[in-house]
């Protein structure tokens, strides 16, 4: 329903809105975001399920006698955004200084790589947890890192993109669409989080390769389909970078 109802309201908007040509082409732009982020989404989302899961049943959470509750690495992500949002920031702009700093749909292609890079890291440690031994939390935490990498990638950029490429009295809806990005992501999380039958892994446990393998192919192709057409994509945004 959430996927159908941002799909109604986008023809709406080409549809009922008369939208001028410049215009058309800009909410073709939001429309090519909105998936890029729901794709992003369902990989990112699986930080408090799936790969809490993993956390929770397949790695050594052992500190000495003491065991670390799964919970505790979901700090991981928030403290890497504190820590690596300043680094980006810095780096934006020195890249922009010599004309080097990437487009906006290119910033949100190398997001989605970040996070297909992040489970890659995973599909390691589900290799030494086939071989019959439970990986560390480095494993996670590795993971953990790329996906914010992959977070400050996108989301911010994406948010500021759409309020500026919007017709300036549809901006709240397509503020609102563009969130519903982020709850369609969550809705494809809770699903693949709903494959990790414990029973199924114990039994056949290549198959959390086939898992963590899946989100990586989805988010290396959708990520350089994004990067080979990202110019193309700019021009739609006119003059918006």
């Amino acid at each position: 329903m959430i996927a159908i109802s941002a799909v109604v309201y986008f023809i709406y908007v080409f549809v009922g809105e008369k939208l001028d040509r410049d215009e058309r082409k800009k909410v073709l732009a939001i429309f090519i975001m909105f998936l890029a982020t729901t794709i992003f989404y369902a990989g990112y989302e699986g930080q408090g399920s799936s790969l809490n899961l993993f956390a929770d049943r397949y790695t050594d959470m052992f500190i000495g006698t003491f065991e670390m509750p799964a919970s505790w690495l979901q700090s991981m992500p928030p403290l890497f955004v504190l820590i690596f949002v300043p680094v980006f920031a810095w780096l934006w702009t020195w890249l922009a200084k010599r004309k080097l700093n990437p487009i906006t749909p290119a910033k949100m292609a190398f997001g989605i790589i970040f996070m297909g890079l992040g489970y890659l890291v995973m599909i390691g440690a589900s290799h030494i947890m086939i071989g019959g031994e439970k990986p560390l939390p480095t494993w996670l935490i590795i993971t953990y890192m790329f996906h914010t990498f992959g977070e400050i990638c996108l989301y911010p950029i994406g948010l500021s993109a759409v309020t500026k490429l919007s017709p300036k009295r549809l901006v709240g809806q397509m503020m609102g669409v563009f969130f519903m990005a982020l709850a369609l992501g969550n809705l494809v999380a809770g699903l693949y989080a709903g494959e990790f039958d414990d029973h199924a892994i114990t039994a056949n446990p290549s198959l959390l390769l086939e898992l963590f393998g899946l989100i990586v192919k989805i988010m290396f192709v959708f990520g350089l389909v994004i990067l080979i057409f990202s110019k193309s994509i700019r021009k739609l945004m006119g003059n918006i970078n």
